[in-house]
């Protein structure tokens, strides 16, 4: 892990030996999260403007230009996977996130999202899953996994724990 990098909002890990970067955002934790899913629920330009989205973006902009020539991908989960999307440079990085924060963003070609099926976060994201899956079939056969939901609990099937429902291959 690159102590110098990372911070509470996000974590940077490297390997000299595979020349990768991982840049890791996490989602919603405290009170301040709230108030920029509020900005974000409101305008996503606005959101632009958060200390939370100025710290990733300051965070991944560092990451690259200290690992310049190495591999990098980012990810997220809930609202970080929405940072994951904006901060996309849809050529040289690639990106996955775990039910992200949508309100019709663009999903990046190299950028891959994973969702329970009765997340409410990424609940929005659904309808265009939908179109992709027609006019992209391969593409998003691979870059929009569906995890099929074992509750109903909102809260469980936002959880980072549905991963352990993928299978292992």
């Amino acid at each position: 892990m690159d102590t110098e990098l990372s911070n509470k909002y996000g974590k940077v890990y490297y390997s000299i030996s595979k020349k990768k970067v991982v840049i890791v955002f996490r989602g919603t934790k405290e009170l301040s999260d709230w108030s920029n899913n509020l900005i974000y629920g409101i305008n996503v330009n606005a959101y632009k403007l958060t200390t939370r989205y100025k710290t990733a973006k300051r965070m991944y902009e560092k990451a690259k230009a200290k690992y310049r020539g190495y591999k990098s991908e980012l990810l997220g989960h809930g609202q970080a996977g929405l940072l994951v999307n904006l901060l996309l440079n849809k050529k040289d990085l690639d990106g996955i996130s775990l039910n992200p924060a949508f309100k019709g963003e663009s999903q990046g070609m190299y950028e891959y999202i994973i969702c329970s099926s009765l997340d409410p976060i990424s609940a929005l994201k659904a309808p265009k899953n939908a179109l992709n899956k027609v006019l992209y079939p391969n593409w998003s056969k691979t870059h929009n996994i569906t995890i099929p939901a074992k509750t109903m609990n909102p809260l469980t099937e936002h959880s980072i724990d549905i991963l352990n429902r993928l299978p292992q291959e």
